[in-house]
């Protein structure tokens, strides 16, 4: 238990961030971001079969997925590529 605050911390952090999208973006957004983390869920979850790796120390010990990284900075990392880049190819605005 004295390693989980760790991966809590790490859950949760990310998630602060968030109040700065805006409640619009955050929903124009959240479809993706879902089907992206089930996405990843779901190559984890197979990683357990296939023996690609092996989460050391996960909240959910019969779960595959890393659950604080997956549910944490990589979602939010995607909401805010998803807000930075929107209708922007190598610099240019298409608006």
């Amino acid at each position: 238990m004295n390693e989980k605050w760790k991966m809590y911390l790490l859950l949760i952090m990310p998630w602060l961030s968030v109040i700065k999208l805006g409640k619009s973006s955050f929903n124009r957004y959240l479809p993706t971001i879902i089907f992206s983390d089930l996405i990843i869920t779901l190559i984890s979850e197979l990683s357990r079969a296939f023996k690609w790796w092996k989460v050391k120390n996960p909240i959910f010990p019969n779960l595959a997925t890393d659950v604080s990284f997956v549910f944490g900075p990589f979602s939010v990392l995607n909401f805010w590529i998803f807000k930075l880049t929107y209708k922007k190819i190598l610099g240019l605005s298409f608006d």
